[in-house]
């Protein structure tokens, strides 16, 4: 059985009855310059409380990312902690978690406020220079001699002199 599946048949239909739940897992989720690292594991420390219409589950995610810095492109890792809360229905709307019999699935929402927490371009930090050190330098050809300050400079010889 999945560790994101969790039994919340002493709940349903008790309003206000409440109980905690701790889901310590590996996981393997990511965008292109963040990933979540599966050593150590998410830690999800929620509170699963009835309501009327559901099951309520709120409380905190915790993970370690491992990010690429968009600027020098060094790995570079960060400690990341996330606040999540969601209704849980037996008839949810279109984007809405689901009971299926006695049970829910938290991994959707889990999935999803991870990866939205996570930076679409992490910086290693905010001083960071990154590869290329002045705006007029690059790295992969040699300094042409002209005027490095205008990055216009090379259209001198297309254009005859000014009338």
């Amino acid at each position: 059985m999945s560790p994101f599946v969790l039994n919340v048949a002493d709940l349903l239909g008790r309003s206000g009855a409440s109980r905690p739940e701790r889901i310590v897992v590996s996981v393997d989720w990511g965008l292109d310059a963040s990933v979540v690292v599966p050593e150590p594991p998410l830690e999800a420390d929620l509170m699963l409380q009835a309501v009327p219409s559901g099951i309520l589950a709120r409380g905190t995610v915790s993970f370690l990312t491992r990010n690429t810095c968009q600027r020098c492109l060094e790995a570079f890792d960060e400690e990341r902690t996330v606040a999540v809360a969601a209704l849980f229905e037996r008839e949810p709307e279109d984007e809405g978690y689901g009971i299926q019999s006695d049970t829910i699935d938290i991994e959707q929402l889990l999935i999803d406020e991870t990866l939205l927490a996570l930076p679409v371009l992490p910086l290693c930090d905010e001083s960071c220079e990154g590869v290329v050190t002045s705006p007029e330098s690059d790295l992969n050809t040699a300094p042409s001699g002209d005027d490095p300050g205008s990055p216009f400079a090379v259209l001198k010889d297309f254009f005859g002199p000014e009338n």
